[in-house]
């Protein structure tokens, strides 16, 4: 699995590649959420749409990196899953546990509306300093 990052609307959103099976790639995601999160990003869309396969350690590795963002005091929404990620969710019945969207707007969007945070100007990015939404959102 690969993985790049880029901002969206004060949003760090990570598009992942490739297979998510816990044989590569995943400790390079945990430390790149962790740095993002050291940087005060607090709002994470993980881009699911290039991802070819899931397994269940794959699904580990995606609801590992929801936690590290959560304990970071963050939120992650995943977006445009594929049928065989939703179909693993169902499965494993951890449908409920990631919160998913159908594209990356509507979980940028999710995210901001859920931190009750307006979205940022234009000059906003990854060099600009701590997200400028909330440092703590509702706890709900």
């Amino acid at each position: 699995m690969r993985h790049e990052i880029e901002d969206q609307n004060g949003t760090v959103v990570v598009r992942l590649k490739g297979e998510m099976d816990g044989r590569a790639g995943d400790v390079q995601l945990f430390d790149a959420l962790h740095r993002q999160l050291g940087a005060g990003r607090r709002r994470f869309v993980l881009d699911l749409a290039a991802i070819d396969r899931m397994d269940a350690v794959g699904l580990g590795v995606a609801l590992t990196a929801l936690a590290i963002v959560r304990n970071g005091s963050g939120d992650l929404v995943a977006a445009r899953p594929p049928d065989f990620v939703i179909s693993l969710l169902l499965i494993t019945r951890m449908r409920d546990a990631l919160p998913t969207a159908d594209t990356v707007e509507a979980a940028i969007e999710r995210l901001q509306t859920q931190a009750g945070a307006p979205s940022p100007g234009p000059d906003s990015g990854p060099d600009s300093g701590p997200d400028s939404g909330p440092d703590s959102g509702p706890d709900s």
